[in-house]
């Protein structure tokens, strides 16, 4: 599995140093504690009688569950990140499990498929197994899972039992305060981001299972919530790290709480499921899966419609239910996303940020990539990810050659290093975006590769009609350098081409898709496609080189239904002709670089 050749080369002081630069001081300062002196594992006395049990305002709604499915009791399968086990797993067993697999089973997803008796019985197991501050059933991020499932099971589908039982109550009042006062303690101020939410909007719900405020520890979690809160979403309604996938759990996780909150959940509260909503619903498909940019899994969160009617019913907001992708252009300029309707087309293009500065490990060096979907058929694709583990799988994944954008001398357009590392990087500009006609254009620019040789800046183009999907793309640099352009195609189709035009005919029925270029086109069959954790499968990128030059010398790729075969003589004056139709941006061209675009 082949990455950008020099995109986890051995790392050096430089690159520590181009890492380090972007993070925050109390970041650096809760690493080295945790090194030194480890997660606290202080406790303090609670008064169970302040533990309560009020039914929640909506019907919750159950954690994607598709590896857990039909679990009942002891001897069931239970699978997570495409490896399969027996349920219940001993501690003995767990550990032969990989890390991440282990955390999966300790946020206790389980407990919703269960009917309530045996969730009580797992459930007692499970923290006779493992004892307060014990690993990793107790690192926060896992706590803070499992809190939020406990937080909302103790208040739907395990309610009858709790009411009518005493002394389960009390003791599950305890687990909570424990559950509470470790995380407050242990928040994740190294990691930040989305760690950092999670800990705070579990802290929040589990407090709300107590009548008073001990240790002022609901207080404390609720201020910093609102400030993480005002922090961490972008005025578009997007997340600061850019990932559908996380995003949307996100605001899984923000609704539970305002389940919990009952009348006292707050006006940014709604405010950011709201805008959230709105968003990753356009970067998800038909079916409600979240688009695979950066990381994040098809499959490993709820659906978008499915959160949409339960956000829908906990702020009594029906429009939310109601939330559909219209034809034209959703721009949501700070995330960095775009979304383009017209006809059968659907375009979502990326020239968003590698994340949040200070910690953009879940990014991938994808500027200027898209995906595209024709007829609600994946077309184009991002590659995915397979695992969070470092090495050359996990170095692929997050490469520039695993997305559909332009690559230069085989390198990625951000440095990026070990699992979750980044040194180098930049913000790509967005340049121009307009509606016009029945068309629908945006440009975007960006400048990752400044520290090769002739400081080299690339430059796409997109222009949707309801014909056809048209790519134009430019790179500026005073040195001639290696240059390649991909499209990452869905292993749905099969591929054939001809010199600058290639056919993809679907596997499962007649469907063709036609693509034109101006150049010469590759079809290169070394790729990956992954859209959900372990789950890699051999795929093909469509590929041609981009000239390097200062004078814009563009490239150009159409996608299509039918067979246009498109006229590209006049590409350099900023047209080109489908069939009858010309389509040209000569009186809309962007100056960079001293050139049009």
């Amino acid at each position: 599995m082949q990455a950008s050749t020099k995109t986890s080369s051995d790392t050096n002081l430089a690159t520590y140093a181009r890492t380090l630069r972007h993070l925050r001081p109390k970041q650096v300062l809760t690493r080295i504690k945790h090194r030194i002196v480890g997660y606290s594992d202080r406790t303090a006395p609670i008064n169970v009688s302040h533990f309560r049990l009020d039914p929640l305002r909506a019907e919750p709604l159950a954690p994607r569950l598709n590896g857990i499915r039909g679990i009942r009791s002891s001897g069931s399968k239970i699978t997570f990140l495409s490896e399969t086990r027996t349920f219940p797993q001993s501690k003995a067993g767990l550990e032969s499990a990989s890390l991440l697999w282990q955390f999966n089973y300790h946020y206790l997803d389980w407990l919703w498929q269960l009917e309530p008796e045996d969730g009580i019985a797992h459930l007692l197991d499970w923290l006779n197994s493992n004892p307060f501050a014990s690993t990793p059933a107790w690192h926060p991020y896992v706590v803070s899972k499992r809190l939020l499932n406990l937080s909302v099971i103790f208040r739907s589908r395990l309610l009858p039992l709790l009411q009518d039982n005493p002394q389960l109550r009390q003791n599950f009042a305890q687990s909570v305060w424990d559950h509470l006062y470790f995380l407050y303690n242990n928040l994740e101020y190294d990691v930040d981001v989305n760690h950092l939410l999670t800990n705070l909007i579990a802290g929040t719900a589990g407090c709300s299972l107590f009548t008073e405020d001990s240790q002022g520890l609901k207080r404390g979690f609720e201020e910093l919530l609102e400030l993480e809160l005002n922090r961490q979403f972008l005025s578009d309604g997007g997340h600061v790290e850019r990932s559908p996938g996380y995003q949307i759990e996100l605001i899984y996780q923000l609704t539970h709480l305002l389940n919990c909150l009952a009348s006292t959940g707050s006006d940014k509260l709604r405010e950011v499921i709201t805008g959230g909503l709105k968003i990753v619903s356009a970067l998800s498909d038909a079916a409600g899966e979240p688009f695979v940019f950066n990381d994040g899994a098809v499959e490993e969160t709820v659906l978008v419609s499915d959160l949409r009617n339960y956000a829908s019913r906990v702020t009594s907001n029906k429009a939310l239910a109601a939330l559909t992708t219209n034809q034209g252009m959703q721009l949501f300029p700070e995330s960095g996303y775009c979304r383009i309707d017209c006809g059968p087309f659907a375009l979502t293009a990326d020239f968003g940020a590698l994340g949040a500065p200070h910690n953009s490990g879940h990014g991938h060096a994808d500027f200027l990539s898209f995906i595209l979907q024709i007829d609600q058929m994946p077309v184009v694709v991002d590659a995915g990810n397979f695992d969070y583990l470092p090495g050359e799988k996990r170095s692929y994944f997050r490469s520039t050659r695993a997305h559909s954008t332009v690559e230069l001398n085989g390198e990625s357009c951000a440095e990026l290093w070990s699992a979750f590392r980044v040194g180098r990087r930049s913000v790509p500009r967005l340049l121009l975006n307009e509606s016009f006609d029945g068309w629908e254009t945006i440009v975007a620019a960006h400048n990752g590769y400044r520290h090769l040789p002739g400081n080299p800046q690339v430059v796409r183009r997109w222009v949707c009609t309801t014909a056809a999907l048209i790519i134009v793309d430019f790179v500026f640099g005073r040195q001639s350098l290696s240059s390649v352009s991909r499209f990452h195609i869905h292993p749905m189709w099969s591929l054939e081409k001809n010199s600058s035009s290639a056919v993809l005919s679907s596997k499962y029925d007649s469907t063709k898709i036609y693509v034109s270029a101006s150049t010469e086109i590759q079809i290169e069959s070394d790729h990956f496609f992954s859209p959900g954790f372990g789950k890699a499968q051999g795929s093909a990128a469509l590929s041609c080189q981009v000239p390097v030059s200062r004078q814009a010398k563009p490239v150009a790729v159409v996608f299509s239904l039918d067979n246009i075969r498109p006229d590209f003589s006049a590409l350099s004056e900023h047209s080109l002709s489908l069939g009858e139709e010309l389509v040209s941006w000569a009186d809309t061209f962007v100056k960079t670089s001293g050139a049009r675009v």
